[in-house]
């Protein structure tokens, strides 16, 4: 087959296929060289290769924390949680072709990344998705006061949503505890992609009763008995002097 505008000294194109043979023929109109012309050269035969894909073992599962395995035996982790740190990805295939990742690794977000081959290697490019899941919310409501008398206790509420596990800093792992005791409580949310967040602290104080009350039965100011330990002033009916010789309720 005859190659339309094929006429210079050199012919470069991109659509041979495997075992194509190519002649050239030369012709000139020279009068020295008329004889034996036009003249056909050896045939080439051509082969054409199909370009390796280049391949990378992956993982298939999140990595929270920092993540210094990649390209590694255990293979490029393609789903991680907001945040982990990436380190670069390899820039050697397992079919050995080398070349560079593209665009910039980026843990805030899901991106496509591009392995471009080396020149020279009769190699295609590919691409891989590392998957950046969400955290998740981790919030602590009280459902009444933090600070107590000794005998009191409050409801701790974490958030709450589908597919949410929680450990508590005291071990708890049900949404809401119940605290009687002072200290410092926290709770470390999990999401279904295995992400987790942990809350601020919440503090619960819970005071020891110091000061003693008497009943004071005819409110006139004065109290009688042994009295009773109590956080803050009880209130009517309670004095701190257990002085009244005749104290009753008056009618």
């Amino acid at each position: 087959t005859v190659i339309s505008g094929a006429t210079a000294s050199t012919y470069t194109t991109t659509t041979l296929a495997n075992s194509d043979a190519i002649t050239c023929v030369m012709t000139s109109n020279a009068t020295p060289c008329l004889t034996g012309s036009p003249a056909t050269s050896n045939a080439i035969t051509m082969s054409v290769n199909s370009p390796v894909l280049p391949t990378f073992s992956t993982q298939n599962q999140n990595n929270q924390g920092n993540q210094n395995n990649q390209g590694g035996n255990s293979g490029i982790v393609t789903s991680i949680c907001a945040g982990t740190s990436l380190s670069a990805l390899p820039t050697t295939s397992n079919n050995s072709i080398t070349g560079t990742w593209s665009p910039v690794l980026n843990n805030t977000a899901t991106t496509t990344y591009t392995f471009t081959p080396t020149a020279g290697q009769c190699a295609s490019t590919t691409t891989m998705t590392i998957t950046v899941n969400a955290l998740p919310t981790a919030t602590i409501t009280a459902g009444s006061a933090t600070t107590f008398c000794q005998g009191g206790s409050v409801v701790l509420n974490a958030n709450t949503g589908t597919g949410l596990t929680y450990l508590w800093s005291n071990n708890a792992t049900t949404p809401s505890i119940t605290v009687s005791t002072s200290g410092s409580y926290s709770v470390t949310v999990t999401n279904a992609n295995g992400c987790s967040a942990t809350s601020s602290a919440t503090t619960v104080t819970v005071t020891t009763p110091t000061l003693t009350y008497y009943v004071d039965a005819d409110h006139d100011g004065y109290g009688a008995g042994t009295g009773s330990l109590f956080c803050a002033n009880p209130g009517t009916g309670y004095s701190t002097m257990n002085t009244d010789c005749n104290d009753r309720s008056e009618e």
